[in-house]
């Protein structure tokens, strides 16, 4: 889920806002990463030091649509407050059906079993990764080999010639032993329908945010990733960005706008295809550029 939620906040954070410096890179950025964590976030209207958005770390909505809100402060303390509707921009990843002052992400609110999955998945691999590790070289007698082990530690990477531990070595290749001195690693053995199960648990809670495969896919060739981030962007992050906009026009009480078309760069020869032939259809090409959306970005 982290994943997914640094893509958002690191998208947002590259916006074009216009109406209000309020909502500045570090501050989409937060709002992107907690929308994804958490399904919801709220910032308080401060206006001590000039209007500003400050962060929250909880909060409680109380009768009449108060917020109870916790703001952190260094070093380490938490300042409460209550403020009233206006006073707040929340923003929601998707409202709860039954209470619907609460927000809640994909993740949260199905109880997704990938999510379960992938923690799981997690968990069990870092397990095996704890694992010790060493070289096991098979000696006759441990006692009699402390010379060996001593020349070993010594060579550091170079030879070393100790007396082979078989009968046989000065009879010709016949007698010579197979497997002398031969060093077994021991160390984590993770499986790898382990790592498959893991690598599809994550594609699996990325697609529950609107994240296409071919964006964590490290086998997805160069046109299925382009096509995946023009659909992420236009159909998952572009809505998201309008609505945090919305809020944010409604607490600041001026029109916001966050676009995304600097972006675009994805999606530039399909548009640059449309211009042409809106042109070859006989529309302007000033207007078939802003239909195309290839106007001032």
């Amino acid at each position: 889920m982290e994943v997914v939620a640094n893509m958002f906040a690191d998208v947002l954070a590259a916006a074009r806002v216009e109406g209000t410096d309020v909502l500045g890179p570090d501050l989409l950025h937060h709002v992107g990463g907690e929308l994804v964590r958490r399904g919801e976030v709220v910032l308080v209207v401060d206006v001590e030091d000039g209007l500003g958005l400050v962060p929250t770390s909880d909060h409680q909505v109380l009768d009449g649509w108060r917020y109870r809100v916790e703001i952190p402060e260094p070093p380490g303390k938490v300042r409460k407050r209550t403020v009233p509707r206006d006073g707040v921009m929340h923003v929601m990843w998707r409202r709860h059906p039954r209470e619907p002052w609460r927000g809640i992400s994909p993740g949260s609110g199905a109880g997704t079993p990938a999510v379960q999955l992938a923690h799981r998945a997690e968990v069990k691999i870092m397990e095996e990764w704890r694992a010790p590790t060493a070289h096991i070289v098979p000696v006759p007698n441990p006692e009699s080999a402390k010379g060996i082990r001593e020349d070993l530690a010594a060579a550091k990477g170079g030879a070393v010639t100790p007396e082979s531990t078989a009968a046989g070595w000065d009879q010709g290749p016949a007698g010579a032993p197979r497997q002398d001195f031969q060093a077994q690693r021991l160390g984590p053995t993770v499986p790898e329908t382990m790592l498959r199960g893991h690598r599809d648990a994550v594609i699996a809670v990325a697609g529950e945010y609107g994240v296409p495969e071919a964006l964590l896919a490290g086998d997805a060739d160069g046109t299925a990733m382009r096509e995946g981030y023009r659909r992420w962007i236009l159909a998952r992050v572009d809505p998201l960005a309008r609505r945090i906009a919305a809020e944010a026009s409604r607490v600041l009480e001026t029109p916001v706008t966050i676009s995304l078309r600097s972006l675009w760069g994805h999606d530039l020869q399909g548009r640059a295809a449309a211009v042409q032939k809106l042109v070859a259809a006989g529309v302007d090409v000033d207007s078939a550029r802003q239909v195309a959306g290839l106007g001032e970005v």
